[in-house]
């Protein structure tokens, strides 16, 4: 929600910016002349960069959610393969065994003596 925000608020400073400069510019790419408003030139340049920059996110997305998708499954297989260890043990599953407290340092036997 705040990052649909951030785009609307990002977006209406991009319109104002492109319909106050007016001014036409001839941009230059490799033989093409075209002569646009300035302000048309930057919105278009935003749009192409943000369509870029979702196309890159979105590329990233998928591989996490494809690796999470893998995980979920190992998961799933590695909880079947206990139940059935647990069946064929016959027997609930016994809680691991905790580690024995141990003694608390006292302030004398952290100390550094060299």
């Amino acid at each position: 929600m705040l990052r649909l925000l951030f785009i609307i608020i990002f977006l209406v400073i991009l319109i104002i910016f492109a319909l106050s400069n007016l001014d036409t510019a001839t941009p230059k790419m490799i033989n093409f002349d075209i002569k646009l408003p300035v302000g048309i030139l930057v919105l278009f340049v935003g749009m192409v960069s943000a369509l870029f920059g979702a196309a890159m996110s979105s590329v990233g997305g998928f591989r996490q959610r494809q690796r999470a998708r893998k995980a979920e499954q190992q998961v799933q297989t590695l909880q079947t393969q206990l139940v059935s260890l647990h069946e064929r043990l016959g027997a609930a599953p016994r809680p691991m065994p905790q580690p024995a407290p141990s003694a608390p340092l006292d302030a004398a036997s952290t100390i550094y003596h060299p």
